[in-house]
């Protein structure tokens, strides 16, 4: 027996309705799974903003530090580091608690520039983002310590060398 016209219609759209879901489906899949790897890096980067801020505010440690710097200066330690406590009269006190407060910004950042690879932050609010960590690499101090952070992952570290580039072209010699 032949089915009416109709039915074949009504079987089409069931069809199209079952790919339609599906499709939502997979979408929302993969917007979970986003999320959840969002989430996963927030809550780490948390842990390390937390771990780091206890040892800037830890006198005894902050004191060890300092002395470990006054006697034997880092491998990042360069020049522009040294002019620059000159300059502000800093103790090496300030500059250990400089250097773990730019690692603090640092984890903020990355934690916020992975937001935004992933879509779940938008374009305005990153360009914000990425200026104020723009401004950050204008010290010496927090320069050394992101530009040498071991730890970078790949597309954040060539966003930091991009940044790093940007300041070089826009700061005239002798600066």
């Amino acid at each position: 027996m032949k089915k009416p016209d109709n039915i074949y219609l009504v079987e089409l759209i069931g069809i199209f309705g079952i790919i339609a879901s599906l499709l939502f489906v997979g979408a929302q899949l993969v917007l979970d799974r986003n999320i959840a790897y969002s989430t996963a890096f927030h809550d780490r980067s948390a842990l390390l903003v937390e771990n780091s801020t206890g040892m800037r505010d830890n006198y005894e440690y902050v004191q060890q530090r300092a002395r470990a710097l006054e006697k034997s200066k880092p491998s990042w330690w360069n020049s522009d580091i040294e002019l620059y406590v000159a300059q502000n009269e800093l103790s090496m006190e300030d500059v250990v608690r400089l250097n773990i407060q730019a690692s603090i910004y640092l984890q903020i950042t990355d934690n916020n520039y992975y937001q935004y690879e992933l879509g779940l932050i938008d374009e305005a609010t990153w360009e914000g983002l990425r200026t104020g960590f723009s401004g950050n690499l204008r010290y010496p101090i927090s320069k050394a310590r992101i530009v040498g952070a071991m730890y970078l992952r790949p597309s954040m570290k060539k966003m930091v060398e991009e940044l790093v580039a940007e300041i070089e072209e826009s700061t005239p010699a002798g600066t």
